[in-house]
Parts: structure tokens; sequence; C-alpha cells
């Protein structure tokens, strides 16, 4: 079944904050804009007893996630965005272990009590061909190991992690993430493959910050390099009033303000 919760554990959580707290300039704060609980959407974690058992480690977390992660927190930082000293986490994959899918909380048919965010980070998911199908991938047991063939075999590892089968639904990634709260999203990917802010384009929730395309486009950034926000239209005059206006996302912020 895929509509279980997402993944979260307290040593989930605690490894996390272990591996934030070495970022340059960290913030953390009780106030409220502090983001008090964050959706990691396409995390892998590896279908090991001890994963199901609630007990995850640094090992068992996969390099490319922690780099987006970083990169993710590292902008945040620069713009005197916090995060809370006790926040928690949550994974969302329909790969095994984890089993949740992020985009059925869009659906008005689905009955399902998915919990709300503060920021969702979409980690490298693949527009095309989330089927999993790569050749190391196992069905029911996800990868096999953390093999440096089979994490950066051919073709990546992460075109091959499915998040939804329902990601074609015109911006049904905005919608799942406006009912789930999400006052921050932010995207790693290029525009030609990989989920962005184009997905929140039109949709009367969210307003771009930093443009996946004009990013990739005059930044020369590209995959997972390639980082977009998009903002909740009703959380844009609180972050505004918070945030560093000469980092990138602050000054985002202040020319959507006037």
């Amino acid at each position: 079944m895929l509509d279980k919760a997402p993944y979260q554990t307290p040593s989930l959580d605690a490894v996390l904050h272990t591996k934030l707290q070495t970022i340059k300039g960290m913030r953390y704060a009780r106030g409220d804009i502090a983001l008090k609980t964050v959706a990691l959407v396409g995390m892998l974690l590896p279908d090991q007893d001890h994963i199901h058992a609630g007990n995850v480690t640094d090992k068992d977390l996969y390099g490319e996630d922690l780099f987006m992660l970083g990169r993710s927190f590292n902008a945040l930082a620069k713009a005197d965005i916090p995060l809370h000293p006790e926040a928690t986490f949550q994974i969302y994959n329909i790969l095994p272990p984890v089993g949740s899918d992020y985009l059925l909380a869009a659906l008005d048919f689905e009955d399902i009590a998915l919990p709300a965010n503060d920021l969702s980070i979409l980690m490298y998911l693949p527009k095309y061909g989330t089927s999993p199908s790569d050749r190391f991938y196992m069905g029911h047991k996800g990868f096999r190991s953390f093999e440096s063939k089979e994490l950066y075999g051919d073709r990546s590892w992460r075109q091959y992690t499915s998040v939804s089968h329902l990601h074609h639904s015109f911006n049904i990634w905005a919608q799942a993430a406006d009912r789930l709260g999400a006052k921050l999203v932010m995207t790693h990917g290029g525009v030609d493959d990989e989920i962005t802010t184009q997905e929140f384009e039109g949709h009367p929730a969210y307003h771009t910050l930093i443009d996946s395309e004009a990013n990739q486009i005059r930044q020369k950034q590209s995959g997972r390099n390639n980082m977009g926000v998009a903002i909740h239209k009703d959380a844009i005059t609180a972050y505004a009033a918070h945030t560093d206006p000469q980092s990138q996302i602050g000054a985002a912020l202040q020319r959507e303000i006037g």
C-alpha cells in the first residue's frame, strides 16, 4: 500500500540535525517563521530491518540526498530563514521501505491523513518514467546495497527512484504542497527532465522566488545542482519581513512585495 504516512522516526531527526549543524551559518530559532516540519520528497533509505524498526544511522543516507539537503539549508541560512531546533523530517517515496505517496494529498477522493509540513524539498525527481526499472533495483526490496556501481552506473540511480504514479496531472505538485501546508517548496533538477518550479507556475497558491529555468540559463546550473524556490502566497509577508534582502531568496521576496 502506498497510502501510509511518510517515514518519520526520532533517529532520522537526530541524524539529519547532526548533519545540518555542520553547515556554516546554519540558523536555528523558535519563532513563527522557523521551519518545524520538513518533507523530503524522493529521499531514499535502504530496505533493511533496522530501518523498518525506526533506527536510522548516518550510514543509511545517500550522499546525493545529503548534498541536496545541504544545498537547500545553505540557501535558507543565507536568507536568515531558520530551522526549529526540534524540527521533524518526513520522507516520501513509493519504494520500500517507505511506501508513501506525496501526491495523494492532491486527490479529492482520497481520505488520507498525511502530516502537514512547512517546507517541501523535491529531490531530483524525474518528470517521466518514474517506474523503477533500473537493473540494480529489485521489486519489493529496493537497492541491494550501497555499491558504487549501483549508485553511479551507466544512468543515474535517481532517475529510477519512484515517488508517485500521479505526476502527470496538471499542477498536482502545487495542489499537494498546498494541501499539506507547505510554506516553501525547494526543487532540485533541470527543467528538461526533472520536477522544478515550472510545476508550480499557474497555480494560485504559489509564487516563484527562484525560477528553475532562469537559474539554469543564467547560472548555468543543471541536474541536481539547479535549485528552484516557490513560496505560498500566504507566507510572503511574514518571510519578507525577516529574511536578509542581500540573499537570493530575500531579494526575490522584496521584489514580490514591491
